[in-house]
């Protein structure tokens, strides 16, 4: 893999890592509606299952569930792991060319850090330059790790 099929972005927020990834899993707080598959009109919740073997997933108004990618692992306080499902067309990736999202919940003399590691983007096959370059630039992680930290 190289470099340039990964991004890395972090956080510094206020909280301790137990709380920081109690709130992170309760995606539907705080996830920009603009980068779900509902919007803003359909939007009901999102989540993510903290243990390995479950799901990271969204909830739109009429109750359908439409998963994001599987949970790989996860250590409450610590990590997650998840698999990125979302295809460059945003319609669910097939499992051989999901992306992986590997996050950090890191101790500070403030509170925490919380460290993203989105790796094998270029799983995603053709496009996934664009791809990159988007979740790397100001909308694409650094905004979404915003608006957690907006949350807390």
């Amino acid at each position: 893999m190289t470099r340039e099929a990964e991004v890395r972005a972090h956080v510094d927020v206020a909280v301790p890592p137990d709380a920081a990834f109690r709130q992170f899993i309760e995606l539907g707080r705080w996830w920009p509606r603009a980068y779900t598959f509902a919007g803003e009109d359909r939007f009901a919740d999102a989540r993510i299952e903290p243990h390995a073997g479950g799901e990271w997933f969204e909830l739109d108004s009429a109750g359908q569930r439409l998963p994001w990618g599987p949970v790989r692992l996860a250590e409450p306080g610590r990590r997650l792991v998840l698999g990125w499902g979302v295809a460059l067309d945003r319609t669910p990736e097939v499992p051989e060319r999901m992306s992986e999202v590997d996050i950090a919940f890191v101790p500070t003399a403030s509170g925490s850090r919380i460290e993203v590691h989105h790796r094998q983007m270029n799983r995603h096959g053709e496009g996934w330059a664009a791809f990159h370059e988007g979740m790397e630039g100001p909308q694409g992680w650094p905004f979404i790790l915003s608006a957690f930290a907006a949350s807390l």
